[in-house]
């Protein structure tokens, strides 16, 4: 039996995860047969979005000013990504900013 494999995708408020946020998160799970789920939720990073940061991303302070803070669709995201191959584009960045975010929520990181 395949192996399933997820593709996970990080918005940022910036590049460092030490100070930046994630603004936006997607999940796709994958087997070798094609796309079997989808996932995506903003995020309100609870702080102002820089200027640089819209023009990146196309999202402004309307846009994540009313979505979920990290701590609350970080159990959701984790679900989703349990026990599956995570593979990402920029697979460095994304983890250490999952990994810190989940230290600043305090939810063990895996």
């Amino acid at each position: 039996m395949e192996a399933p494999w997820s593709v996970l995708e990080l918005e940022t408020t910036g590049i460092d995860p030490r100070f930046d946020r994630v603004l936006d998160m997607a999940v796709v799970h994958m087997r070798w047969g094609g796309v079997t789920a989808r996932w995506n939720t903003l995020v309100n990073p609870q702080r102002p979005l820089r200027p640089v940061v819209t023009r990146l991303t196309g999202l402004s302070d309307e846009d994540v000013n009313t979505s979920p803070s990290f701590p609350q669709v970080a159990h959701s995201l984790l679900e989703r990504l349990g026990h599956r191959l995570v593979v990402a584009w920029q697979s460095e960045f994304d983890m250490a900013f999952l990994k810190a975010e989940l230290t600043r929520s305090r939810i063990p990181p895996f």
